[in-house]
């Protein structure tokens, strides 16, 4: 009888096939970019799936990708590719679209099953699924997600050698009683040569939650905007420092605080330098109106204050969520949750596990905020200052009480200007790039910043 295993050399010849089947799916991390050439980086068959890496090369670098397969003679929807075998048609599919691939990976989680090369964990809050109710998740980034009746399974696509935060961190959070986070159940890794690789991760699924961002922009109207912008704030100031204060207290190396130095302050400045430099040559190209203080803005000016501030001050640094925004919390059951701890996704794993500024999430969730007033068409400054100091003040309630406090409130407002103009900064590059009708949201408060810069 014919294993699956001889079907490899059969799966190599349509790797290309497979190549343009990937290069179609918003998860291909390598758009802008022509490969060189592509290759089977590993092949492991487990029952009746193949879960295959990819190695495409480019030409200064390499990515590996995650495509668990399924083959069969019947025909189903969203085929990549087939090849004939003794007058016999074998089709080829992303394993991800079978309600058996779920129930394949929740099985092995839950009996902690290790295969060569592929090793699944199961967490002290994992409990059974009855394999209902299985449905795809239509939005992809780095990752692609199912669900199977309480259990949501995000399978990253993308894929890094390392410590992956978006299981790490949130587990963590789960083992010391932080309940605003959903549940780890367990995870999916591919080990190879003492590397690791995670796979999959299978965690609590918040049926019939909302997104923050996607609540609000359905629910805000002219009668309760500023009332319930304000309530926003204060609830998301108190939730974040939570988060924060509760990483902080992990009593682990990965999470120790430590201070902030020099080559930190360095790396933020020289951010908003380089992105604003960019984006001012896109503007001047296009005949984009703006203010002069932009085009005379002194990064030297800026980086004195931070260098005033970090001399004055010990200024701690500890695991932070990375990516932090309205999009990322989730409301349910009048809780919120906070999800995806991956970190930015332009980042590499390695910078994703790095120490930063509790004021890196801050700042993420203060323009969110601020981008959810533009949403709806509101330059009001003197709103996003009442939401930047009603965030602060319930924030550092909870956060003084940790070991990352220890700048005194002043200094604190300060660095945090300068985060919140890094933020923005890259928030102008990036709307230039991908959404230019929205570059009057992040310009509008990168002028009004840099106007108290130049004050001081």
């Amino acid at each position: 009888m014919r294993t699956i295993t001889d079907y490899y050399n059969y799966l190599n010849d349509k790797l290309y096939d497979i190549l343009n089947y990937i290069k179609n799916k918003r998860w291909y991390e390598d758009k802008s970019i022509n490969e060189k050439h592509v290759e089977i980086y590993d092949y492991i068959n487990i029952n009746n799936f193949t879960i295959l890496i990819l190695k495409i090369d480019f030409d200064d670098k390499y990515s590996l990708y995650y495509l668990p397969l399924f083959l069969s003679e019947l025909e189903f929807d969203n085929k990549i590719a087939f090849f004939n075998i003794d007058n016999k048609k074998i089709n080829v599919y992303d394993a991800f679209y079978f309600q058996e691939f779920a129930e394949f990976i929740v099985k092995n989680i839950g009996e902690n099953t290790k295969y060569d090369k592929i090793q699944f964990i199961r967490t002290e809050f994992f409990r059974n699924n009855n394999f209902n109710n299985f449905k795809t998740v239509k939005s992809e980034q780095s990752n692609s997600s199912f669900i199977i009746n309480s259990m949501i399974i995000k399978n990253y696509r993308y894929l890094y050698y390392g410590n992956n935060p978006d299981i790490f961190m949130a587990l963590k959070l789960n083992e010391n009683n932080f309940n605003n986070v959903p549940k780890i159940y367990g995870y999916m890794l591919y080990k190879n040569n003492n590397k690791t690789i995670y796979l999959a991760n299978a965690m609590e699924y918040l049926e019939n939650s909302v997104d923050l961002w996607s609540y609000y922009t359905n629910y805000l109207n002219d009668k309760n905007f500023t009332d319930e912008i304000i309530k926003l704030t204060d609830n998301m100031g108190y939730v974040t420092g939570n988060m924060l204060y509760n990483l902080s207290k992990i009593n682990e190396t990965d999470f120790t605080p430590e201070l902030m130095n020099i080559n930190d302050i360095s790396y933020i400045i020289g951010n908003i330098d380089n992105y604003l430099k960019k984006s001012l040559e896109y503007m001047n190209k296009n005949n984009i109106n703006y203010d002069n203080i932009l085009k005379n803005a002194n990064m030297d000016n800026i980086r004195k204050i931070a260098y005033k501030i970090l001399k004055n001050n010990n200024i701690m640094k500890t695991r932070v969520h990375g990516d932090y925004h309205l999009g990322q919390v989730l409301l349910y059951k009048n809780n919120y949750y906070i999800i995806d701890f991956e970190g930015e996704p332009v980042k590499s794993m390695e910078e994703r596990n790095k120490k930063l500024s509790p004021l890196k999430d801050v700042s993420g969730m203060i323009r969110s905020i601020d981008y959810l007033i533009g949403y709806f068409n509101t330059n009001d400054y003197n709103l996003l200052n009442t939401v930047k100091n009603r965030f602060m003040e319930n924030y550092i309630k909870i956060i003084s009480k940790s070991n990352i406090f220890k700048i005194n409130n002043d200094d604190l407002l300060k660095l945090l200007d300068i985060f919140l103009l890094e933020k923005a900064s890259y928030e102008l590059y990036y709307e230039i790039n991908n959404r230019p009708s929205w570059i009057k949201i992040p310009l509008n408060y990168i002028e009004n910043i840099l106007k108290n810069y130049i004050k001081d």
